[in-house]
């Protein structure tokens, strides 16, 4: 979960031990070698940690942000896909707009893209050589993985057509700096090639 354009200073409640990153949960042992889950809040606008907060019960992280000055100014919360954390910060920041971290939206399209493969070949769900490649960024494929997907696709079109479509939308999705009219337009182009995947997909 992060936070922009907050005012109140930084106020950590404890220091974690090592490094972490800025996920909105995750496992941190403290000096004690006791081992505790914990939530970050960090503060887009200054890249840095704005809070930590032990543990991840809904009542405590609630109970901490209503806590927050200024919490009604507000104006964007980047988090998660939980719908558990889009309540609490609907009631917290009522005037903030909620944005998709661009993280787990990506982990979701590559979710139901292998999910589809699987359903369309059943070789994905046990063949390594086939899954870790179709995983991958198609520019960080190494040779012999080039090849032997494109082995695979000449048996499995509909996977190459998927495969296609993954690659494009986590580009769309890998963008920064995006104006609000480049939004739209990259949304247009991508709506458009899917409708392209979708005519090609059938005539073959």
């Amino acid at each position: 979960m992060y936070l922009k354009e907050i005012v109140k200073p930084v106020a950590e409640k404890f220091k974690p031990e090592g490094e972490f990153d800025e996920s909105d949960d995750y496992w941190v042992r403290v000096h004690s070698g006791m081992v505790y889950f914990a939530t970050t809040i960090a503060d887009l606008s200054h890249h840095r940690i704005y809070d930590v907060i032990k543990g991840k019960r809904h009542i405590d992280i609630e109970g901490t942000l209503m806590s927050y000055k200024g919490r009604e100014k507000v104006k964007v919360v980047c988090m998660d896909l939980s719908s558990g954390y889009r309540s609490i910060v609907r009631r917290c920041f009522p005037r903030a707009k909620i944005v998709a971290d661009r993280f787990h939206v990506i982990r979701l399209v590559l979710y139901h893209f292998m999910e589809f493969c699987k359903s369309a070949q059943e070789e994905v769900k046990w063949n390594r050589k086939i899954t870790y490649p179709l995983r991958k960024r198609k520019e960080r494929l190494k040779p012999h993985e080039r090849e032997r997907l494109k082995n695979f696709f000449k048996e499995n079109p509909a996977i190459e057509l998927a495969y296609e479509f993954k690659e494009k939308l986590c580009e769309l999705l890998n963008k920064k700096s995006q104006t609000a009219k480049q939004c739209k337009n990259n949304i247009v182009l991508r709506q458009r090639l899917w409708n392209g995947r979708k005519k090609r997909g059938q005539r073959e």
